[in-house]
This record gives C-alpha cells, structure tokens and sequence, in this order.
C-alpha cells in the first residue's frame, strides 16, 4: 500500500467491520431498555479501533456513516439456502439466493439479527413462501449468539417452529373467542446454508420483516413481565394460554408492534410447556410459567374473561353427610372453644384436587405464617399440601388441622384440612405455633 494512509485506513475498517459484526451491537445493548429500544439500537465499535479510523477518515474529508436500514452496500455474497416451514414436517419446501446483511441491526438475548433479501430470479418463490412481500422484499434472519447443535441444529430449528406452530393455534382460537383483541405471529422459518464452513453459522431462523412501529418486549420466561396499557391485551393472552390448556402450555416472549388497526404483531414466541423435552431449549416449563405469574398482576382483561391466577382459591361448597357428630379436630383446642362438627345433611363426595401444576402458591393464605404472603413459591424446601375437604393447594402453615372425614378410607383417620375449611366446619380459627 505504500504510502496511501487513506487506502491502509480503509482497509482497516472493512478488517473491522467483518471481524466486529458479529457482536458490535453488544457493547450498548445491555444498557438500554428491553421494552422498546432493542429493535433500533445503535451499533459502537471499540473505541480504541474507531477513534484512530474513523479520525483519520475525517481528516481526508469522508463520512463515516452507519445505516440503520438496508442499502445497497454491505451485504454478503450470494448464498443457497434450503427453506424449512413449521408445517414441512423437516422436509425443505425449496431453496432460494439470498444476501445477509454484514451488520446485524439488533441482538436479542438468544439471537443477533440481520436483514436479509432475495436475489432477483427468486423473489417470487419467497413471496410464495410467505417469507417477504411485493412491499416489504427484505426479511429478517437470526443467528444464535451461543455454540454448539444444541443452538445451531436443524433439530433446535425445527424445535423453535414447533414452538411458533403451537402459539398461532392458540392465537386462531384467542382470535375467534375474544373480538376486537387480535394477535397475530409471524410465520417462521429455518434455513440451511449448505455450503458454509462453520456448522454453527450454518442454521439461521428467519422471518418477514415487522411493520415499522415501535417494537415492544411484552414479556419473556424469565420473569418479565411490562406494565403498560398496550401489554395488557398480550399478557392477558399469555395468561389465557396457561388457562385454556388446564396449565399445560403458556405463550411466553410476547413481543411486536401494534399496528394501525390494533392487531399486535408478534414475533418469535417461546412455548413454556409442562414437558421441557418440546419446544426447544426456551421452554423452562413450570419455571417459567411461575415466574410469569410471580410478575403478572391481571387487569381488567383477564377478569372479564374469568381468567384464574393460579394461587387464587376455588369455591367450593361445604360438603355435606347425613347428621351425625364428628370429633373434633385432631389439634388440641381449648376446651371453652370446643365444639361437635356438624357436616349438615345429604350425601358427601370427595373433592377434586387442584393439580400441582397448576399451582406455584398457597391458595389459602389465611395463615399469617403462610408462605404466599412473604412471596415465596413451592419448593423442595417450601412443600405443597392437598386440603383433603375443598381440594385446594396449600402450605404448612395454612393447613395445621386434622380431622376425620366422611369419605376417609378408614374410618376416623385424620385427614390434612386448611384453615379455611377447618374455621367452616368448627367456627375455630387455628393458627400454626
């Protein structure tokens, strides 16, 4: 190169923009807001690199400018993928030429995303596929920030769009029972890059590109959960999954735009499912359902359409038994306290059991020790209890009673009661010394 500065600078940016791409969005990303800013963070090379080139760029009079959509500079050579659909059943539903963008645009936590678009000679065939419109002939892959197949497999692939499959049904039927509050995904794709070296870099998901709106994160399985006037409707829907499959699925990583008309456009959903071998590596199964509802607190959505959290007790009815006395309860109470227990008349069934999985804190909490009220969930330290007379879950501390019941497989065994029930049947409230 001689003594050319400016061809030695260039060179050294076009060397750091390949080597940097990557992971150049990470140095700002975890400084922002997860809720609104990630779709559109900027990019920041290190700044010992960037200060020497780009000064020495300035000096010879150029501009040194990111852009923040694709152009036509920047993007990769010519690559052959094969097309993989959520409903191709692994097979390649055809292969298309493609370009990807150099410079990712955003990352997520799991994924760095990049634009992408088709050769000439082939965008009808993606407009077919539902990955790019006549409008819109950029679309969006992303590539795992994490090694290995686990992350970078045609397996871990198809796992995420059995995941995206499971969450537009239930949207179909959200869609269908509850007018006026749409949810839409976006379809999704796996592509395969079969002439590429490196095998992690060789399975990228894909999709359409969103609406330009103001991208929101809703929620995610780990937690969060926004609380806002538009994350209403989507994280009553994430609650609503859980109920309508009786606590088997939960529609977590709501996040998109809301468009002009008050469809929310999704993307990228993660299936929380009781089985954590389905749905992909995202599905933390009851962890990440509890740590929804340990965050979620619902508003008027979910309790218009009866929308139960799970540390909600059920009513139910004292039982009844033909009149007779039964002793009092096992726990000694004080004899000026002391009183016969009367079932009522008529016959007596024993309860149905709330299901463990649908319950991750005392129902009762009528304890002041209960361990609901300090915030805590089951575990293997904190156990869950059956009232063996409503069928609710509860902790220790709100279950300190026994007592015999009608239906006891052997006559006059105690059975667990919560306080609830207990204080029902006797008019005495006991509290756990």
């Amino acid at each position: 190169m001689g003594c050319d500065t400016s061809l030695f600078v260039g060179n050294v940016l076009k060397s750091v923009n390949r080597s940097l791409s990557s992971s150049s969005a990470r140095s700002t990303f975890g400084q922002q807001s997860g809720v609104t800013s990630f779709m559109n963070t900027k990019r920041k090379f290190r700044p010992s690199l960037t200060s020497i080139a780009v000064g020495a760029l300035e000096e010879e009079g150029q501009a040194a400018e990111e852009p923040a959509e694709p152009d036509e500079q920047g993007w990769g050579a010519k690559e052959t993928v094969e097309v993989f659909t959520a409903t191709s059943k692994g097979k390649s539903v055809g292969t298309l030429e493609i370009r990807v963008q150099e410079r990712p645009f955003s990352e997520g936590a799991m994924r760095v995303a990049s634009y992408a678009k088709c050769e000439a000679a082939c965008r009808h065939q993606a407009i077919l596929m539902g990955l790019t419109t006549r409008a819109t002939p950029t679309f969006v892959v992303k590539e795992a920030k994490k090694k290995g197949a686990k992350h970078n497999s045609k397996e871990a692939l198809l796992a995420d769009l059995d995941s995206l499959k499971a969450a537009q049904a239930l949207a179909a039927k959200w869609n269908d029972e509850v007018p006026g509050a749409r949810i839409e995904f976006l379809n999704g794709f796996a592509l395969h890059f079969p002439n590429r070296a490196c095998e992690d870099s060789s399975w990228l998901a894909a999709e359409p590109k969103l609406p330009d709106e103001e991208f929101v994160k809703f929620n995610n399985n780990a937690g969060y959960v926004e609380v806002s006037d538009d994350a209403e409707l989507p994280n009553c829907f994430s609650h609503w999954t859980w109920q309508q499959t009786n606590a088997e699925i939960m529609v977590l990583d709501m996040q998109g735009v809301v468009r002009s008309d008050g469809t929310y456009c999704c993307t990228d959903p993660q299936v929380q499912h009781s089985d954590t071998s389905r749905y992909g590596h995202g599905n933390l199964g009851q962890k990440g359902m509890a740590d929804f509802f340990a965050a979620h607190r619902c508003g008027d959505m979910c309790r218009a359409l009866n929308l139960r959290p799970p540390d909600e007790a059920i009513v139910v009815s004292t039982p009844t038994v033909v009149a007779t006395l039964i002793p009092e309860l096992a726990q000694v109470v004080p004899d000026d306290q002391q009183k016969p227990v009367n079932f009522g008349n008529g016959p007596i069934e024993r309860p149905s059991w709330v299901p463990d999985h649908d319950v991750y804190r005392c129902q009762i909490k009528a304890s002041a020790k209960c361990q609901a009220r300090g915030g805590q969930k089951f575990s293997l330290v904190h156990r869950r209890h059956h009232c063996r007379a409503c069928g609710n879950v509860t902790c220790d501390a709100c279950s300190p009673g026994r007592m015999p019941l009608p239906y006891s497989e052997t006559p006059g065994e105690l059975q667990r009661v919560c306080l609830a029930c207990s204080s029902r049947f006797t008019g005495v409230h006991l509290e756990k010394t």
